[in-house]
């Protein structure tokens, strides 16, 4: 940091207050990892953050010193300094002094504390190459996989989603399993480089900050360090007003199943099908989540109806309906875990869903645009007296080498 005049630089409130809300997305309340380091040159503001494995680059402009200006360099806590940002109305001024910043807006002033140069790894992508260019549309499209990965926290290969980028149809795959349902997303890229799979590292809370920051319009390149062992997105919006980069680091593809999970959505059968409208099917997951996450799903009379199922003994508690459903045909009886229901749901949006399944032991397929999901049933044992209660597990899915 320097000390003389061209420590000062300029920049809109609005902008720095979206660039804060942004990158701290990727900072963690431990220091160093609380702190955002800002860095004023030629014209621009660049705040980078970072929480140990994921991190951001992003970029407004800002204005001081002239073309002369000397690059300006400091670390600051995030939290403290986007709460004061957040009181100003005006046009923010920082200046460097020492070893504090302070921040002026119109007549309020205050100062923070502030580490001299760089306090966190750079985010670069010199040593990257690209892999993939997505619009915003399609790479959010490819992540609702992930709602159906892991989220106990116990097996990290199985609360991410793994990438599978296919230069030959120019097609991005997303793959996610957490034991008893998995999923498969497929969009079309604008270009793909190589065909190659990375597995991403805290697959879910890493895609959590990245898909909030993605809108449809945006222009997304993939980027890969040449061992694959860390991807980078970067996201330039369509009107050239936001521009960041996103690093995560990927794990060993090789011990997530994807093979088994392509096994299976590969023997689809199609012993009884029906058509739902993803609108009743979210409505009646609803209702019978009132009374627990099981739900049996029957068809009766040419019908389709979903009750809850009471775990508890008390059989008075159930809530039904019928689920508006065309194409029925077949007939089956099974129980099934409502909450992925209610997320198939979710990812088929405005469009239909797809029913199929084989007995009430098998796998159940829901399919839909650029999505397909299967959930194994639950099993439920009869209760041997009236007070206790009926015990339920789900069917796993095979497990394979």
């Amino acid at each position: 940091m320097t000390q003389n005049s061209t420590s000062t630089f300029t920049v809109d409130r609005t902008a720095l207050t979206i660039l804060l809300s942004t990158v701290a997305k990727f900072a963690s309340k431990a220091t160093p990892y609380n702190l955002v380091d800002l860095v004023f040159e030629k014209g621009r503001l660049f705040a980078n953050c970072f929480n140990g494995e994921a991190g951001i680059k992003a970029i407004v402009a800002a204005s001081g010193g002239g073309e002369d200006a000397q690059k300006i360099i400091f670390g600051v806590n995030v939290d403290l300094l986007s709460q004061i940002v957040g009181t100003m109305t005006g046009e923010i001024k920082m200046s460097v002094q020492d070893n504090k910043v302070v921040i002026k807006s119109g007549k309020a002033s205050s100062s923070l504390s502030a580490v001299p140069g760089a306090s966190l790894p750079a985010i670069e992508t010199g040593n990257m190459a690209p892999i993939a260019a997505i619009s915003g549309e399609a790479l959010l499209t490819v992540l609702n996989a992930l709602q159906f990965a892991a989220v106990d926290n116990a097996r990290p290969l199985l609360e991410s989603i793994l990438l599978e980028f296919d230069q030959t149809k120019g097609q991005i795959h997303g793959y996610a399993a957490d034991g008893f349902a998995a999923a498969h997303t497929v969009v079309k890229a604008a270009e793909i480089k190589e065909s190659c799979s990375v597995l991403l590292s805290n697959g879910s809370r890493f895609a959590a900050g990245l898909t909030s920051l993605i809108a449809k319009e945006d222009q997304i390149q993939i980027m890969a360090s040449p061992d694959k062992a860390r991807m980078t997105f970067g996201i330039k919006a369509a009107n050239a007003k936001k521009a960041m980069i996103i690093t995560t680091p990927t794990m060993d593809n090789n011990a997530f199943p994807l093979e088994a999970v392509k096994n299976l959505l590969e023997k689809k059968t199609e012993n009884a099908t029906a058509t739902l409208d993803p609108k009743a099917i979210a409505i009646c997951v609803k209702q019978v989540e009132i009374m627990g996450k099981i739900g049996r799903l029957f068809t009766k009379v040419g019908e389709i109806h979903i009750e809850s199922v009471p775990t508890d003994g008390d059989e008075a508690d159930i809530v039904q309906n019928v689920l508006e459903t065309q194409n029925l045909v077949g007939q089956f009886d099974l129980k099934l875990n409502v909450s992925y229901v209610g997320k198939i749901a979710a990812v088929a949006g405005e469009g239909i869903v797809n029913f199929a399944c084989s007995g009430p032991a098998q796998p159940v397929f829901f399919t839909a645009a650029s999505f397909e999901a299967l959930l194994m049933p639950i099993l439920t044992t009869a209760r041997k007296a009236a007070e206790e209660p009926i015990q339920a597990a789900a069917a796993e899915v095979p497990a394979t080498k």
